[in-house]
């Protein structure tokens, strides 16, 4: 080696080992504790630390929640009250059995809606908007190109009805060789 390459060698040598000294420091200064205490937009885990709840602010405020109808004290009263009624109208025992499965059955199907309701509001929100389904089945008469069929020559007979192609009317003799203009 030449002695100029050496010292070339030398200085990026030095310079080199002044840059990791000044990592080596910012790294103590760090691990010290000072890191916590600068402005770099988020803390350092430590255990003295308290946790920040600014993060709080950022939420989205809680939707109103429905009306919590209590669906059996109302079920309850409506039988109760059909029951009055039907003994107040000095019903005979048998239609006063007939009103009470009629009033049950009345408060089951209400009771199945309303689940049925909730269940399906359930499916709604958490299923995903996007939801993947197979592709239809493809047509292979959409990727065939299109083909016309125009036979200029008057076919045989039978050979349109197997075929089922369009032909032209055989031309007058005028029109074989003669060319139109548009007027």
């Amino acid at each position: 080696m030449a002695e100029a390459e050496r010292d070339d060698l030398a200085a990026e040598l030095r310079a080199l080992r002044s840059q990791v000294a000044g990592l080596q420091d910012d790294v103590r200064r760090l691990e010290a504790g000072g890191f916590a205490n600068a402005d770099h937009g988020w803390a350092a885990e430590s255990e003295s630390a308290e946790p920040s709840l600014s993060w709080i602010s950022t939420l989205e405020a809680p939707s109103p929640r429905r009306l919590a109808v209590p669906r059996l004290v109302l079920e309850i009263a409506f039988l109760a009250l059909v029951a009055v009624l039907a003994v107040l109208a000095e019903l005979e025992p048998v239609a006063i059995v007939a009103v009470m499965g009629a009033a049950w059955l009345l408060v089951a199907f209400a009771e199945w809606a309303s689940s049925r309701a909730d269940r399906r509001r359930e499916e709604l929100l958490l299923a995903s908007p996007f939801t993947v389904s197979a592709p239809p089945a493809a047509d292979p008469a959409w990727f065939a190109p299109p083909v016309e069929h125009t036979i200029l020559q008057p076919p045989e007979p039978d050979a349109s009805a197997e075929t089922g192609a369009a032909t032209l009317p055989p031309l007058a003799e005028s029109e074989q060789t003669a060319e139109r203009r548009p007027a």
